[in-house]
């Protein structure tokens, strides 16, 4: 017979007798601290919570036992990139964003289960702030993982083949150019900025848009300063094309 709590009036989380899903880490507790200091280990300790508490509810431990081919360390390992924020989804093994897909997608019956499970499990075990904060995250890397999905980088161009577009300059090899609008509104500055944010040293990011994108300039300054190059290439009245840089922190150089 399995225990019922309801979590946020809505949402229950079944676990059978003896598993136990504490609160992690509350204010008072003595090693708030060093788990602070430490978040390799908080994210392990997470890691392990969610995948006891995937692999007691039936539906769902079948499904990631199909998934990893049944390995449910290599599950736990998913879960511990997943759980970093500094995991990119360029990042992602094929197993992490299938997982990802699962925690967010709501596609198919494992989807719907999945996804308010899964809140409800973070919402349990973690104190509220972190579990939205961690939500977050994981709905940034769904969210860029159905774009590129959506819009795949072309392939190379052979050399001999390549020609330019009339009325614009060469190819950059290390230049990735968004054409914005084809971006959902909803999600258009999360992508740009995670884009922005993980460019590589010797790489840039063109944007191409139907108005002058001001506000997105002013945003990214107001997160990076003068570490942000905004260059325009084209200013109307019907396209306007920007380049943008990521330059290293106090330098003028790029990051």
């Amino acid at each position: 017979m399995r225990a019922q709590s309801a979590l946020d009036g809505q949402t229950e989380l079944h676990t059978p007798p003896g598993a136990v899903l504490r609160r992690e880490f509350p204010p008072e507790a003595p090693g708030a601290c060093a788990m602070a200091a430490h978040p390799e280990l908080y994210i392990a300790e997470l890691a392990f919570r969610v995948r006891v508490a995937f692999r007691v509810h039936p539906h769902l431990s079948n499904v990631l036992t199909h998934i990893s081919g049944a390995n449910w360390a290599n599950v736990e390992q998913s879960l511990n990139a997943i759980f970093d924020v500094a995991t990119t989804s360029g990042s992602l093994s094929p197993l992490e964003q299938n997982i990802v897909d699962l925690m967010c997608a709501d596609r198919g019956i494992t989807g719907r289960m999945m996804k308010p499970y899964f809140h409800a499990v973070l919402r349990r075990v973690l104190e509220p702030d972190r579990a939205e904060r961690l939500i977050r995250h994981i709905d940034t890397l769904f969210i860029e993982l159905e774009w590129k999905a959506q819009h795949p980088a072309p392939a190379a161009p052979i050399p001999s083949e390549a020609s330019p577009e009339p009325g614009l300059p060469d190819a950059d090899p290390n230049e990735r150019i968004i054409k914005v609008t084809d971006i959902d509104p909803r999600h258009r500055h999360t992508i740009l900025f995670r884009l922005f944010e993980h460019l590589a040293a010797d790489a840039s990011l063109q944007i191409i848009v139907d108005h002058d994108p001001k506000p997105l300039h002013f945003q990214l300054e107001a997160r990076h300063g003068s570490r942000c190059d905004w260059s325009y290439l084209e200013k109307g009245p019907d396209i306007w094309r920007v380049r943008l840089r990521l330059l290293a922190a106090g330098s003028g150089v790029h990051a």
